[in-house]
């Protein structure tokens, strides 16, 4: 500067200058031997100033907006139940002020770890502007607030089932709808359709009964046929078509002058009473898989009770008697005693 402009240059600076070029000239980096002027061009080219990223809780806002019209109900809820809880504790900071020894230290501190996990990956990821990791039509992060990843340093850990699936034998089937007669007939008849169905209750049988455009609509009493709808299948990839047995179709009459309605309360009345030494979640529908198998062909099970065969061997084969398989399938309206539907129903 002193010899092209005829300036001078003060000390600091030119101490500053001096130094800078001796990094770049010893420094065993993949900028060693680059010229100042190059440094220069890159810092500016790159440089974005300070952290302006906003604070989690408005990504979160944000994220889960999105959400709602890329993902299912289902999942959707999964991740109200997981993320709004970590924001309470962490929406206050900034994306980069959350480090991965913190993300491990509130996994272990919560239960359901898997699950809270499951919901933190994508969103992390979607702070650092990468496209979705699977298609789910969800947009890239404008202005990512996150270079790295800080859930690509937490370990993942493994799902353990807490405990075993369970099925139940011809006689707690029968104790079951005995209870069940006992409560309204929209109880009995929502017992019934999981038992020979096999639908999934809450991501499937719910939404069947009370969305529109489902529930009888989709029931073809010519084929004896019930179509579950990619919107409502678990994966929503695809739609499937489950066979009314003969038994269901005896008890048509019946499910139309009560159509299925869910009850928590009245439901654990009826396993407390009926099944008290067994967990009542899916049950119905392990039920309805492990009968099945006695009357069709696995390949047909898993594709209208929409599972796989690792899953069949794995939780829901069970060694069902033939004997209580040819009564199960023979359970009808009559067989039971329950009124007919054309008499008003009165409670025990």
């Amino acid at each position: 500067m002193r010899r092209i402009a005829g300036v001078g240059i003060e000390k600091q600076q030119m101490r500053s200058v001096e130094s800078a070029l001796h990094r770049l000239g010893t420094t065993d980096l993949p900028g060693r031997g680059k010229p100042l002027e190059f440094v220069v061009e890159w810092f500016l080219k790159h440089y974005k100033g300070e952290d302006t990223s906003k604070p989690l809780s408005e990504y979160a806002d944000l994220y889960l907006e999105l959400k709602k019209s890329t993902v299912e109900t289902k999942t959707l809820i999964g991740l109200n139940s997981y993320i709004p809880p970590f924001i309470s504790e962490f929406g206050h900071l900034k994306p980069a002020e959350v480090t991965a020894n913190a993300l491990v230290a509130y996994l272990n501190s919560n239960t359901s770890r898997h699950y809270r996990d499951k919901a933190l990956r994508p969103f992390f990821h979607w702070l650092t502007g990468q496209a979705p990791k699977k298609a789910t039509g969800l947009a890239c992060l404008e202005n990512p607030p996150l270079k790295i990843d800080p859930m690509d340093f937490v370990p993942r850990e493994k799902y353990k089932k807490k405990h075993p699936t369970e099925a139940l034998t011809l006689t707690e089937v029968l104790r079951v709808l005995e209870e069940a007669k006992k409560e309204t007939p929209s109880v009995l008849a929502w017992i019934i359709w999981l038992l020979f169905t096999g639908m999934r209750p809450d991501a499937e049988a719910r939404p069947f009964w009370s969305l529109p455009g489902h529930g009888w609509q989709m029931v073809d009493l010519e084929r004896w046929q019930v179509l579950v709808t990619d919107d409502l299948e678990k994966t929503g990839a695809v739609n499937r078509d489950i066979t009314m047995q003969p038994c269901l179709r005896e008890w048509i009459p019946f499910l139309q002058a009560n159509p299925p309605a869910y009850s928590r309360r009245a439901i654990r009345r009826i396993f407390d009473k009926a099944i008290p030494a067994k967990r009542a979640q899916d049950i119905l529908r392990h039920t309805f898989i492990s009968f099945a198998l006695k009357i069709m062909k696995e390949s047909d099970v898993c594709y209208e009770a929409a599972t796989s065969t690792k899953m069949i061997k794995k939780h829901y084969r069970r060694q069902v008697p033939q004997s209580e398989a040819d009564k199960f399938w023979l359970i009808t309206p009559a067989s039971i005693g329950v009124i007919p539907p054309h008499i008003p129903h009165k409670n025990p």
